[in-house]
């Protein structure tokens, strides 16, 4: 897991706290996409469909991959009042969508999904997550987000194990500088039954 703290009070607070690379990225994404709109929107099976399929179609990480779910997983998600669904537009044109869970105090993250080869140049996984994290900053009752990857078993042991995995490497992007530098003021968190604990 990759937490994101969210309990803070602006936005531009959260951007402060990131590296310089960080900071350009997102300066690079605000202003490469300048022209879009980021909104939550309803879920729609078929729609949902046609963007998990275009997922599917892709190369991630040099391969094709099946989503470990479908529909069913998601109208159940859906009935229990944890599916949210974004999507960014270009005019009227949605051309990526982004949905996650609502779990015990956290979000729970599934990859974005976006027209890979047509979107290169905008970073659309990068503008994607920023909005997410902006979005979640307004939510009171969401305390972080999930990103997901990794293996330990709490949130200090992932900061200081990072190394040993690469495929979420990028994600560290999003985490506030003191965070990684100094694991060892962090909390413990960790999931358990789609809740966030804390060891004392």
């Amino acid at each position: 897991m990759i937490l994101i703290d969210t309990r803070i009070s602006e936005f531009s607070r959260y951007i402060q706290s990131l590296s310089n690379k960080a900071r350009k990225n997102f300066r690079y994404v605000q202003k490469h996409n300048a022209d879009l709109t980021y909104s939550e929107v309803p879920y729609e099976a078929d729609k949902m469909e046609w963007w998990m399929k275009l997922w599917e179609q892709q190369l991630i990480r040099g391969k094709r991959v099946t989503w470990a779910f479908g529909r069913g997983y998601l109208e159940e998600s859906l009935r229990e009042g944890k599916l949210v669904c974004f999507e960014a537009y270009k005019g009227d044109e949605a051309i990526a969508m982004h949905f996650v869970e609502k779990q015990n105090g956290y979000l729970e993250c599934h990859p974005p999904i976006y027209d890979k080869e047509k979107y290169s140049r905008r970073y659309m996984a990068k503008y994607l997550w920023f909005e997410l994290i902006k979005w979640a900053i307004l939510q009171p009752d969401i305390d972080m987000i999930d990103f997901g990857g990794g293996g330990e078993p709490d949130w200090r042991e992932m900061i200081i194990h990072r190394d040993k995995y690469p495929n979420p490497a990028y994600k560290w992007m999003y985490v506030p500088e003191e965070v990684k530098k100094h694991p060892e003021k962090q909390k413990r968190y960790y999931i358990e039954n789609n809740t966030l604990h804390e060891w004392i």
